[in-house]
């Protein structure tokens, strides 16, 4: 077992793998990026409150995705936000926020550290391969171009990210709805 408790379920663990997913495409970039994608649809269970094995970790997230650093067009991703949108929302980490219509099932807003989405600007993502190549209907982010990618499967780095960085420390992650429906 990790030396772990984590204190919340549904929106936080998006959140929470949105804002890893993030923080480790910086790392194998070795560069800042502006933000994170993730689809739930991925994420197959939450985690138990208190401490969590290896085995509830791989059972979250099983699947052989690894992390992938995209340069991609402010037009590929309002597309993209778009397909989100479809599916009421997917995982964004920290640096975005989004609200989309659920009538047009359009994006109506995408803030991006505070500022509108730039067509007209590349922004490096952080993602999944599965969602890179087109997964889960993201066709637009085939459009990227991959410049980094991790060697490990994403449930392997969030484990070492777990012993590593966070050994000792509470998991706890924000629930804050980060791509909500326009009230």
């Amino acid at each position: 077992n990790t030396a772990m408790r984590f204190e919340q379920e549904g929106e936080p663990i998006l959140n929470l793998l949105s804002d890893f997913v993030e923080h480790r495409g910086e790392q194998i970039a070795g560069d800042d990026v502006d933000f994170a994608i993730l689809n739930k649809g991925g994420i197959r269970q939450s985690l138990p409150k208190g401490r969590i094995s290896e085995g509830e970790v791989i059972n979250m997230v099983p699947f052989s995705n690894y992390i992938v650093v995209l340069e991609i067009s402010g037009k590929d991703l309002a597309d993209n936000f778009d397909i989100m949108a479809k599916t009421a929302g997917n995982g964004v980490s920290e640096a975005a926020e989004v609200t989309y219509a659920p009538k047009t099932k359009k994006a109506v807003s995408v803030l991006i550290d505070g500022k509108p989405l730039d067509p007209g600007k590349t922004y490096r993502v952080d993602t999944i391969d599965y969602l890179a190549n087109g997964g889960d209907y993201m066709k637009p982010l085939k459009n990227g171009k991959v410049i980094a990618r991790s060697p490990n499967y994403l449930y392997a780095d969030f484990l070492n990210w777990i012993r590593k960085e966070m050994k000792g420390k509470k998991l706890k992650a924000d629930d804050t709805k980060r791509m909500r429906p326009v009230e």
